[in-house]
């Protein structure tokens, strides 16, 4: 059953990566795919945060926050550069 779970959620991550940056596919499809995304990484690192705040564990607080982070900055920086591809076009 794991594996299943594994297939089923690595078909929809690579699926919605690939869509949120084609300009094949549909604004709204791309918005729905991005909102995916942005549930699943936040849910994922407030998980690991509700965790290390939870077993009073520093380290699981620590990674839960620096994934927090990361993608937040990934997101900003992904946006900027479609932002500026946009306005050269």
């Amino acid at each position: 059953m794991e594996h299943v779970f594994e297939i089923i959620f690595d078909f929809i991550v690579s699926g919605a990566v690939e869509g949120v940056f084609e300009r094949k596919v549909p604004v709204v499809i791309r918005i729905i795919f991005a909102a995916i995304l942005l549930t699943i990484y936040l849910g994922f690192s407030g998980l690991l945060i509700a965790a290390g705040i939870r077993e009073n564990e520093k380290a699981l607080l620590i990674l839960g926050i620096i994934i927090f982070l990361f993608f937040g900055g990934a997101a900003i920086y992904k946006f900027l550069e479609y932002r500026r591809k946009d306005s050269k076009e």
